[in-house]
This record gives structure tokens, sequence and C-alpha cells, in this order.
């Protein structure tokens, strides 16, 4: 009889630590189903207007198996089980995605070709480069751009250039970092006239980033067609800074003719742009400027703090 009762004592007392770990397992599962909740709702609309249909595929899954998991009591641990092979499916699929990627990657391949020629890739992050760059006594910049500014709310002022006259660490896609001189209205440029043949407008395309100088659009127009160009590109350049920039700068210079380079992701740019009140005016029908290069001294002190406290 004792024997009995301490076996059903020890049944009831296994049974209630399944159902406690049961209900522990029910809590997490609704804790997770809140979070990921969340994080559709706040990521929705940025993934649906990048067509980002896998990642909007991921969360609703991962939300229905946690909310049934939760709800469902027989089936919280069938529901549990599915979720780590889920995850750990996820997880191994997407290395196996960035090794493949990355082993047959732009940088890759340029690795390759260096390697033949000699040469290495430069893998020194732009602050790293800033930081040696400075140790030599040169003034130098982290290629901090417009657009950057804007992700910010609370940022009273917006920059629409970079600093004139400074030296910028710029980007890194052919082992070797480039760096940009800023001409006196802070574009990338190597001589300011006031009257040229051309402007040229829109992001890094328009600016030159990322190739080697004798292949930056105003010396392609130079040397295929003779013809004088001004760049006032600037990388992350969408719509409303290209216009703001073209406003503010067709009373220092001359052109004939206007090329404005224009690419899909403008369209997604374009909407970041129009969150704020200051790029919104040029939109207005008799709207001339805001005398930006006016005022430029205002705008320099500003970005020299931001891009002190950037490089350290």
């Amino acid at each position: 009889m004792i024997n009995q009762l301490k076996m059903l004592n020890y049944k009831y007392k296994i049974f209630f630590q399944e159902k406690i770990k049961k209900k522990i397992l029910q809590f997490f599962l609704f804790f997770l189903f809140l979070i990921v909740t969340l994080i559709l709702v706040q990521k929705f609309e940025k993934y649906f207007d990048q067509k980002d249909i896998a990642k909007i595929s991921i969360l609703i899954f991962l939300s229905f198996i946690t909310f049934f998991g939760s709800l469902i009591n027989r089936l919280t641990k069938f529901f549990a089980i599915v979720l780590i092979y889920f995850i750990l499916i996820l997880y191994l699929t997407n290395s196996l995605l960035v090794f493949t990627d990355y082993n047959s990657s732009n940088q890759k391949n340029i690795e390759k070709i260096l390697k033949k020629k000699g040469k290495k890739f430069d893998k020194r992050s732009l602050l790293e480069v800033v930081q040696d760059e400075r140790k030599q006594g040169k003034e130098i910049y982290p290629y901090v751009v417009p657009r950057e500014f804007l992700k910010k709310k609370d940022e009273k002022l917006v920059p629409l250039t970079p600093m004139p006259y400074t030296e910028y660490v710029s980007c890194n896609e052919y082992g070797e970092w480039k760096k940009i001189k800023t001409d006196k209205l802070g574009f990338n440029n190597e001589i300011f006239k006031k009257s040229f043949d051309i402007l040229i407008m829109g992001d890094s395309f328009a600016e030159g980033s990322c190739v080697q100088n004798s292949f930056e659009p105003t010396k392609l127009f130079k040397n295929y067609s003779n013809k004088n160009a001004y760049s006032i590109g600037i990388s992350g350049n969408g719509p409303l800074l290209s216009l703001a920039l073209a406003h503010e700068v067709k009373n220092f210079v001359d052109f004939d003719y206007l090329v404005w380079f224009i690419y899909d992701n403008d369209f997604y740019d374009i909407k970041l742009e129009s969150k704020s009140d200051y790029l919104k005016k040029y939109t207005e029908k008799n709207f001339l400027n805001n005398n930006y290069f006016y005022n430029l001294d205002e705008f320099i002190d500003y970005q020299k703090i931001i891009k002190n406290q950037v490089s350290k």
C-alpha cells in the first residue's frame, strides 16, 4: 500500500512538472509571438516597398507557429519543435547562401585579380583608413552624405553638401579606398568655374563614386565629347535632394545642358526625402531657394562636430 502511494505521488509529481514546463513553454511562445508581430508591423511597409516577400513570409510563418503553439495545449510541443527546426534550417540556409555569395562576389573576384598582379585588397574599414591617415597628419573625414542626416528626425540642420575644400575617404569596391577632394561648394570636382557646358545631377553615378578618377562622368564627358561638365551629384541623393541642389547652385554656375542620372533606387529615396519639410519647399511653384551656399559656414561647423564624432 505504501509503495502504491509513493508511486502515485511520483506520477502526480511528474504530471505537475510536465504541466509547469508546458505552461512556461506556452508563455515563451506567446512572448515570441508578440516580438515577431511587432517586428512584422514595424517592417511590413518597408519590406513591401522593397518587394522583399521572403522576409514578410518568414515573419508571418513565425507569427503563425508561435501564436498557435501558445494557444493549443496539446500541440505546444509540436509547434515548438517545428519552430526550432525552422530556425535551424533558416540559419543553415542563410550561412550557405552567404558563403556562396561571398565566394562568387565581386570582391572575391577582384581579390583574385589583384593577387595575380602581386597586390592586396585593402580590407580596412572606412574609420580605420581615416584614423591611419590622421596619424600621418592629414585632415581627412569619413564621407557622410546628406541622406544620413535625413534619417535622424531630430536633426535641426540638413546639410545639402559635404564640406568644401575637404578631403574625404569615400568607398572601396576595387581593392583601394577612394578619396574625394571637394571644391568650393562641396562637390567632387577638380575645378570650379562660373560656366560649364553640362550640369550633372543625381546620386553616386553622377558623383563618380567608387570608380577611378578617369571614369568619373565629368572626365568622360570631357574625353569623349569635349564638353566641360560640372557635377552636383552626391552618393545617396534622391530626387528631392538633387532638385534642392539644382535650385541652390543655379546662382553660382551657368550651364547649357542638364544631365540627370536616375536609377530605380530613387523611387525609394524619395519616400525618405518627402518627410523633410525643408526639402518639400523646393517642390512649391514659386519657391526659389534657401540661399544654402550663402550660409555654408553654419553647416560646415555643424558637420565638423558630427564627423569628428563619427571618426573617433
